[in-house]
Protein backbone atom coordinates (compact mmCIF):
# COMPACT_ATOMS: atom_id res chain seq x y z
CA UNK A 1 0.00 0.00 0.00
CA UNK A 2 2.83 2.19 0.83
CA UNK A 3 4.41 1.72 -2.74
CA UNK A 4 0.93 3.04 -4.58
CA UNK A 5 0.91 5.86 -2.13
CA UNK A 6 4.46 7.04 -3.28
CA UNK A 7 3.66 6.50 -7.11
CA UNK A 8 0.20 8.76 -6.54
CA UNK A 9 1.96 10.93 -4.91
CA UNK A 10 4.97 11.10 -7.58
CA UNK A 11 1.96 11.04 -10.16
CA UNK A 12 0.84 13.97 -8.73
CA UNK A 13 3.56 16.26 -9.34
CA UNK A 14 3.66 15.39 -12.72
CA UNK A 15 -0.06 15.25 -14.30
CA UNK A 16 -1.91 18.35 -14.54
CA UNK A 17 -5.60 18.76 -15.25
CA UNK A 18 -6.46 17.43 -18.57
CA UNK A 19 -3.14 15.22 -18.88
CA UNK A 20 -2.90 11.52 -20.31
CA UNK A 21 -3.69 9.19 -17.84
CA UNK A 22 -0.71 6.98 -16.28
CA UNK A 23 -0.79 3.07 -15.26
CA UNK A 24 0.07 2.52 -11.87
CA UNK A 25 0.13 -1.57 -10.66
CA UNK A 26 -0.30 -2.60 -7.10
CA UNK A 27 0.41 -6.54 -6.39
CA UNK A 28 -1.00 -7.70 -3.19
CA UNK A 29 0.55 -11.02 -2.08
CA UNK A 30 -1.60 -13.67 0.29
CA UNK A 31 -0.26 -12.42 3.68
CA UNK A 32 -0.96 -8.63 2.54
CA UNK A 33 -4.61 -9.90 1.06
CA UNK A 34 -5.24 -11.71 4.22
CA UNK A 35 -4.93 -8.72 5.80
CA UNK A 36 -7.48 -6.81 4.02
CA UNK A 37 -9.94 -9.61 3.42
CA UNK A 38 -9.83 -10.20 7.58
CA UNK A 39 -10.58 -6.12 8.05
CA UNK A 40 -13.41 -6.55 5.70
CA UNK A 41 -14.91 -9.46 6.24
CA UNK A 42 -17.15 -8.88 9.90
CA UNK A 43 -16.70 -11.07 12.85
CA UNK A 44 -19.71 -12.18 13.26
CA UNK A 45 -22.66 -12.64 11.37
CA UNK A 46 -26.39 -12.80 12.49
CA UNK A 47 -28.56 -15.59 11.38
CA UNK A 48 -31.93 -15.85 11.64
CA UNK A 49 -33.61 -19.27 12.67
CA UNK A 50 -37.18 -20.17 10.70
CA UNK A 51 -38.63 -20.93 13.85
CA UNK A 52 -37.59 -17.36 15.30
CA UNK A 53 -34.77 -15.77 16.83
CA UNK A 54 -31.04 -16.07 15.83
CA UNK A 55 -27.96 -17.49 16.19
CA UNK A 56 -24.52 -15.72 15.48
CA UNK A 57 -21.84 -17.62 13.26
CA UNK A 58 -18.56 -16.15 14.69
CA UNK A 59 -15.73 -15.87 11.92
CA UNK A 60 -12.11 -15.63 13.00
CA UNK A 61 -8.24 -16.39 12.11
CA UNK A 62 -9.13 -15.65 8.25
CA UNK A 63 -6.12 -15.97 6.01
CA UNK A 64 -5.39 -16.64 2.13
CA UNK A 65 -3.32 -19.83 1.59
CA UNK A 66 -3.45 -19.51 -2.25
CA UNK A 67 -4.47 -18.40 -5.61
CA UNK A 68 -6.88 -20.20 -7.90
CA UNK A 69 -6.97 -18.09 -11.30
CA UNK A 70 -8.10 -21.12 -13.07
CA UNK A 71 -11.54 -21.13 -11.41
CA UNK A 72 -14.28 -20.35 -13.99
CA UNK A 73 -16.00 -16.85 -13.84
CA UNK A 74 -14.68 -13.70 -12.87
CA UNK A 75 -11.13 -13.32 -11.97
CA UNK A 76 -10.73 -16.19 -10.01
CA UNK A 77 -10.86 -17.40 -6.27
CA UNK A 78 -8.83 -16.99 -3.40
CA UNK A 79 -7.67 -19.90 -1.06
CA UNK A 80 -8.72 -19.60 2.39
CA UNK A 81 -8.74 -20.97 5.16
CA UNK A 82 -10.97 -20.01 8.60
CA UNK A 83 -12.57 -20.88 11.99
CA UNK A 84 -15.69 -20.50 12.61
CA UNK A 85 -18.11 -21.24 15.38
CA UNK A 86 -21.67 -21.08 16.36
CA UNK A 87 -21.26 -21.87 19.95
CA UNK A 88 -25.66 -22.35 20.20
CA UNK A 89 -24.64 -25.31 18.15
CA UNK A 90 -21.57 -26.44 19.55
CA UNK A 91 -20.09 -26.12 16.16
CA UNK A 92 -16.18 -24.38 16.26
CA UNK A 93 -14.32 -25.88 12.69
CA UNK A 94 -11.61 -24.93 10.90
CA UNK A 95 -12.63 -24.34 7.54
CA UNK A 96 -10.88 -24.46 3.50
CA UNK A 97 -13.41 -22.10 1.76
CA UNK A 98 -13.05 -20.01 -1.30
CA UNK A 99 -13.47 -16.20 -2.31
CA UNK A 100 -14.28 -15.72 -5.50
CA UNK A 101 -13.58 -12.49 -7.09
CA UNK A 102 -15.20 -10.27 -10.02
CA UNK A 103 -15.10 -6.90 -10.42
CA UNK A 104 -18.76 -4.65 -10.63
CA UNK A 105 -19.78 -1.37 -11.81
CA UNK A 106 -22.64 0.39 -10.58
CA UNK A 107 -23.07 4.47 -11.19
CA UNK A 108 -19.38 4.63 -12.82
CA UNK A 109 -17.70 3.55 -9.84
CA UNK A 110 -15.98 0.06 -10.01
CA UNK A 111 -15.76 -2.22 -7.47
CA UNK A 112 -13.82 -5.46 -6.52
CA UNK A 113 -16.47 -8.06 -5.06
CA UNK A 114 -15.26 -10.68 -2.83
CA UNK A 115 -18.06 -13.71 -2.24
CA UNK A 116 -17.56 -16.49 0.06
CA UNK A 117 -17.84 -19.88 -1.52
CA UNK A 118 -17.97 -23.55 -0.55
CA UNK A 119 -18.30 -22.54 3.18
CA UNK A 120 -19.10 -26.33 3.84
CA UNK A 121 -19.81 -26.97 7.93
CA UNK A 122 -20.38 -30.65 8.67
CA UNK A 123 -23.52 -31.24 10.87
CA UNK A 124 -22.53 -33.90 13.91
CA UNK A 125 -25.72 -35.32 14.16
CA UNK A 126 -26.83 -35.89 10.54
CA UNK A 127 -23.24 -36.61 9.10
CA UNK A 128 -24.06 -34.12 6.05
CA UNK A 129 -22.75 -30.37 5.15
CA UNK A 130 -24.49 -27.05 5.14
CA UNK A 131 -22.94 -24.87 3.10
CA UNK A 132 -23.15 -21.32 4.90
CA UNK A 133 -21.59 -19.14 2.34
CA UNK A 134 -24.53 -17.52 1.06
CA UNK A 135 -25.20 -16.11 5.01
CA UNK A 136 -21.76 -14.27 4.84
CA UNK A 137 -22.44 -11.31 3.09
CA UNK A 138 -20.50 -9.88 0.02
CA UNK A 139 -17.31 -8.20 0.34
CA UNK A 140 -17.86 -4.74 -1.93
CA UNK A 141 -14.03 -3.04 -2.25
CA UNK A 142 -14.45 0.05 -4.01
CA UNK A 143 -11.74 0.62 -6.39
CA UNK A 144 -12.27 4.15 -7.71
CA UNK A 145 -10.83 6.97 -5.56
CA UNK A 146 -9.94 10.46 -5.60
CA UNK A 147 -7.00 11.07 -3.84
CA UNK A 148 -5.92 14.63 -2.27
CA UNK A 149 -2.58 15.79 -2.20
CA UNK A 150 -1.42 18.55 -0.03
CA UNK A 151 0.79 20.98 -2.17
CA UNK A 152 2.23 24.57 -1.10
CA UNK A 153 -0.15 26.55 -2.82
CA UNK A 154 -2.97 24.37 -3.82
CA UNK A 155 -3.80 20.51 -3.16
CA UNK A 156 -3.30 17.88 -5.63
CA UNK A 157 -6.08 15.34 -6.51
CA UNK A 158 -5.53 12.46 -8.57
CA UNK A 159 -8.25 10.06 -9.24
CA UNK A 160 -7.56 6.90 -9.96
CA UNK A 161 -9.92 3.79 -11.36
CA UNK A 162 -9.56 0.31 -12.00
CA UNK A 163 -8.23 -0.76 -15.54
CA UNK A 164 -7.82 -4.54 -15.15
CA UNK A 165 -7.47 -6.99 -12.51
CA UNK A 166 -5.54 -9.95 -12.85
CA UNK A 167 -4.75 -13.25 -10.52
CA UNK A 168 -1.57 -15.12 -10.98
CA UNK A 169 -0.71 -17.90 -8.73
CA UNK A 170 1.15 -16.17 -6.04
CA UNK A 171 -0.65 -12.90 -6.14
CA UNK A 172 -3.52 -10.76 -7.44
CA UNK A 173 -2.12 -7.50 -10.11
CA UNK A 174 -4.49 -4.10 -9.94
CA UNK A 175 -3.84 -1.96 -12.28
CA UNK A 176 -5.67 1.70 -12.11
CA UNK A 177 -5.68 4.63 -14.38
CA UNK A 178 -4.42 7.42 -12.43
CA UNK A 179 -5.29 10.88 -13.93
CA UNK A 180 -5.40 14.55 -12.58
CA UNK A 181 -8.61 15.14 -11.19
CA UNK A 182 -8.22 19.27 -11.40
CA UNK A 183 -9.03 21.74 -8.59
CA UNK A 184 -12.99 21.41 -8.87
CA UNK A 185 -12.04 17.55 -7.78
CA UNK A 186 -10.42 19.30 -4.29
CA UNK A 187 -12.92 21.61 -3.69
CA UNK A 188 -15.96 19.63 -3.79
CA UNK A 189 -14.24 17.21 -1.87
CA UNK A 190 -13.93 20.05 1.32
Amino acid sequence: MRRLAFALVVLGLVLRPGAAFARAELTLDAPTLTQVLAALTPPQVPVRLPAGGQVMLQISDLKVTGFDPAAAGGIGELLASMRLQAPDFGIDVQLQPRVALTVQEKNGTRYAVARFQNVQIPMPLTGGRVDVASLIPVIPIQADHLFSIPGAGTDATLRSRLAGVTMGTTALRLEFDVTSAGPEATASRR
